[in-house]
């Protein structure tokens, strides 16, 4: 899952990653049908920032409308940053030395 896999990507730095960063990741990967299941505030937070950030991009809607996508994108974004909790990658265990 698109969602999923960019949190898992990005590890700790997710908090100081951008919204074109995660537009554009989703845009190389594509979006998965199971990650429309909103349930959680912050994956919601997450898809309306990518769905504002699709519409920015839409040249044939006016200034004002892309202005106003772009704000309700960076909106969502912050929100998104704000609450999402980062996965840290699990690290391979060594085993002991032996004796």
């Amino acid at each position: 899952m698109s969602y999923d896999d960019f949190v898992k990507f990005k590890g700790l730095a997710i908090k100081h990653t951008t919204c074109e960063e995660a537009h554009l990741f989703v845009s190389k990967r594509g979006k998965n049908e199971k990650d429309f299941c909103r349930v959680h505030h912050v994956r919601n937070a997450f898809w309306d920032a990518i769905y504002w950030s699709d519409k920015v991009l839409n040249l044939d809607l006016n200034l004002h409308a892309r202005c106003s996508a772009f704000r309700k994108a960076r909106t969502a974004w912050k929100h998104f940053v704000k609450e999402v909790v980062p996965v840290v990658p699990e690290q391979p265990e060594v085993p002991p030395l032996p004796q």
